[in-house]
């Protein structure tokens, strides 16, 4: 349920369009992922996975996967929207913990790492957006690009990253997933994730073109409030996502340096015994093993 996957995620959708921005930010990129780091932890330290496990969690990241991308296919609220596709890409996570090998695991903590970035910014993009035009509703937006370029091609930095265009920092995890889903013969999962990798890539190009390349509606003309705003409110107001979306083009730059990272604690999951020894002594397998 904290993690939001299917059947237990439409408290998400439901919620998170309501707060202001910058909160809905805080838990697009942190709340969900708390529970994805709880079922992480467990079920590679206390309940080790046997095949009936992993065969439902690889049920469950499947139909987590479609059913947030179909979400996000019906709804026209840029914050909702973004909300399933939340739901959506917590199948991926899911998915590399159902497949419990070392490539899945070190996918699943690049994902994670790269998820909590994008979607922050993604919450923090949405705020802009209604800051400008004084609306979430994309059929009731446009000509964002004609008005503010240099800020549109910010925001279509983060929104690639999200879709998984190469080189940024969604493509390398996915292949992770995508390859060790293929090596597991699971083909469900992988039928799951190509669909919703499809689904979202639909649906950005969606947004970018009613937001952004669709011609501006009239009565947009005096909804700008962020024009009105001081150059170094503006600024303070971008700054968040400039540095975000440069962490972003750093994880898919310089992706070795995560993937060593990820592959690192991939191992750690894998063969918790120092974890165990350095919380509970030195001696605890020995005096388990004399019990």
């Amino acid at each position: 349920m904290k993690s939001a996957v299917f059947p237990l995620y439409f408290w998400l959708p439901s919620s998170y369009h309501t707060p202001p921005s910058a909160i809905a930010a805080i838990f697009g990129g942190l709340l969900t992922k708390v529970g994805i780091y709880a079922l992480i932890r467990v079920y590679t330290l206390i309940f080790i996975p046997d095949d009936f496990t992993r065969t439902v969690f690889l049920v469950i990241a499947s139909l987590t996967l479609i059913t947030g991308a179909l979400g996000a296919l019906s709804k026209h609220q840029v914050r909702t929207m973004f909300s399933y596709l939340i739901v959506c890409h917590i199948g991926y996570l899911l998915g590399g913990l159902g497949l419990y090998t070392r490539l899945a695991l070190a996918g699943t903590m690049f994902y994670l790492i790269h998820d909590v970035i994008v979607k922050t910014n993604l919450f923090l993009i949405s705020g802009l957006i209604n800051k400008i035009r004084g609306t979430m509703n994309m059929d009731e937006q446009g000509g964002l690009f004609e008005d503010y370029p240099k800020l549109s091609m910010l925001m279509a930095v983060v929104m690639f990253s999200l879709v998984g265009i190469p080189p940024l920092s969604g493509f390398w995890p996915k292949i992770y997933l995508f390859g060790e889903t293929f090596a597991q013969e699971a083909w469900y999962l992988l039928a799951a994730m190509l669909v919703a990798s499809f689904v979202t890539l639909y649906v950005i190009a969606r947004l970018w073109s009613d937001i952004f390349w669709k011609r501006r509606p009239t009565h947009l003309d005096e909804t700008d409030s962020f024009a009105e705003m001081r150059p170094r409110s503006r600024w303070m107001l971008v700054m968040p996502v400039v540095m975000l979306a440069v962490v972003s083009l750093y994880i898919g730059f310089f992706a070795e340096k995560i993937n060593v990272l990820s592959t690192r604690i991939a191992d750690d999951l894998l063969h918790p015994n120092a974890y165990i020894e350095s919380v509970l002594g030195p001696d605890t397998f020995n005096n388990t093993k004399a019990k």
